[in-house]
């Protein structure tokens, strides 16, 4: 891994694209980083009310609501105030159609907070939000005029045998970091994951055992992540990886970085 002492490095940023995509990847971490702020690209509220509705909600505005509180109650057990959160509001499965207002917005919020490391997603297939903040994290620090950290941590891919969790693709070039969590860790990631109250079925599926992160290598967002099936794919979203990465490709030529 670079030499970057997360702790001691300065300000560090986290994007994500929901609410509690960063208490998965870096639940423990994120308690001991004293100058952290968290952005959330999205509201974490689909226009598909399947997910309002399941948890007796009919509206999305009132589920992006539910959503917000959740996090905020799982942000401050790992001691981040409401004063270090903040969210751009995209739609929910709906980031790849603003890539262009996304990095941009992203550029300036890291012109402001100067980050020394910004902590976010990999580009794996997993959810196209995921991959939409790894295009924005690096198109954003693309159009800064001095050097940042750019540091990934684990969310979910496609994998031989179904879902893949806690883990970086194979045959990732760059060195990985990997923190095993105490078991006051584990109980302390668990009392944050609980706050999720909307999302526990999806994230039982997620191990308590360890932390990774990895320097993020420089994506070419014009390939596919891996062959074969995205993950994304599988669920009917309206987004396949062909799509996908023809929106990244207009956003990169508007952007003018990348290349």
């Amino acid at each position: 891994m670079q030499a970057v002492d997360l702790e001691s490095a300065g300000p560090v940023v986290l994007v994500a694209a929901h609410a509690d995509d960063e208490t998965i990847g870096a639940g423990i971490l994120m308690t001991r980083l004293e100058n952290l702020t968290v952005v959330h690209m999205t509201d974490s509220s689909p226009r598909d009310l399947q997910f309002a509705r399941a948890q007796g909600i009919g509206t999305r505005e009132e589920y992006a609501r539910l959503r917000r509180e959740e996090l905020h109650s799982a942000l401050a057990v790992a001691g981040v105030g409401p004063e270090a959160i903040r969210e751009l509001g995209f739609v929910d499965q709906e980031l790849c159609l603003c890539l262009v207002e996304a990095a941009s917005k992203l550029a300036s919020l890291f012109g402001e907070l100067q980050p020394s490391v910004v902590l976010t997603h990999p580009y794996e297939g997993g959810h196209p939000d995921h991959d939409a903040v790894a295009f924005a994290v690096q198109a954003a620090c693309s159009m800064l005029a001095r050097p940042v950290h750019v540091i990934e941590f684990t969310s979910y891919h496609a994998g031989p045998g179904g879902i893949e969790t806690g883990c970086f693709l194979d045959g990732a070039a760059q060195p990985v970091m990997r923190t095993i969590l105490t078991p006051g860790q584990r109980r302390l990631k668990q009392e944050m994951l609980s706050c999720f109250g909307s999302q526990q079925q999806m994230l039982q599926i997620f191990s308590l055992d360890a932390e990774c992160f990895r320097p993020a290598p420089l994506y070419n967002f014009s390939l596919p992540p891996h062959e074969g099936e995205l993950n994304y794919e599988r669920f009917g979203w309206g987004t396949t990886g062909s799509r996908w990465r023809e929106l990244a490709a207009m956003a990169q030529r508007r952007l003018s970085v990348l290349s």
